[in-house]
């Protein structure tokens, strides 16, 4: 399972937790946290006011951590899809890699049968470019950053976009009703 960074907390969730005291809230909260960071599910004993509380909740924090699973499963096939593309082969296809996903690099679990040698996935190789880049030229000739402080090299930085286009100098809309 991957490590989320978080978890969500819903504005449905208000009306029951304004019942609760602020004790109760902060207990809420810290088993909010723990089941959304190590799935521990908390234990209220007797208190039937979290309980409810935590009924409402729950099952939040199992509906997100089920979707962010589920892209971080299509973020790394499409890393795969790349990749095959990129070496002129053909990918399996998604329900077929999912079954048994590809390792990170390092991991004693098994690895996918399409082995990283196939050309499919990425190596950690890297390649050094000689590529030389150039910057197309325009109106502006200043420089990313300016010198001086924020806002004079931001202030700078417009000066020089400004008259680039057809758009010309920016002219915010007032706001205000009709037509004038």
């Amino acid at each position: 399972m991957s490590r989320r960074p978080g978890t969500m907390l819903y504005f449905d969730t208000r009306p029951c937790l304004k019942r609760l005291t602020n004790e109760q809230k902060g207990q809420l909260f810290e088993a909010i946290l723990d089941y959304g960071e190590f799935s521990v599910v908390p234990d209220f004993g007797d208190d039937m006011a979290l309980s409810i509380a935590w009924d409402f909740i729950q099952p939040k924090i199992d509906r997100d951590n089920e979707r962010y699973e589920a892209q971080v499963l299509q973020k790394r096939y499409a890393v795969v899809v790349r990749e095959c593309k990129r070496n002129g082969q053909t990918a399996p296809p998604f329900e077929v890699w999912k079954q048994n996903p590809q390792q990170a690099p390092g991991d004693t679990e098994t690895h996918h049968p399409l082995s990283s040698d196939d050309g499919c996935y990425p190596t950690t190789t890297s390649t050094p470019t000689t590529t030389p880049t150039t910057t197309p030229t325009s109106k502006a000739t200043a420089t990313w950053p300016p010198p001086g402080d924020f806002n004079s090299r931001r202030n700078a930085w417009l000066d020089a976009l400004e008259g680039i286009g057809d758009n010309g100098p920016h002219h915010p809309i007032a706001k205000g009703g009709g037509d004038s």
